[in-house]
């Protein structure tokens, strides 16, 4: 599940929200910050502190490096 999670993609705005203004926000990628990929970063360090998989916990410090 969380290898999905990060390899979420979505360059071409295919399945992003338009806006009002006609501009297209990703909603749906791990690359941009919305909550959504905040819910997803809290759900995984949860997952990291339970399992201390390190391949978890490099993906979280990739994200917000």
């Amino acid at each position: 599940m969380i290898e999905s999670l990060v390899i979420l993609d979505d360059r071409e705005g295919k399945y992003a929200m338009l806006l009002k203004e006609r501009q297209k926000m990703d909603n749906k990628s791990f690359n941009y910050w919305k909550w959504t990929a905040g819910i997803g970063l809290y759900g995984m360090m949860k997952y990291y502190r339970l399992t201390k998989a390190e391949n978890v916990l490099n993906s979280i410090i990739k994200r917000f490096d």
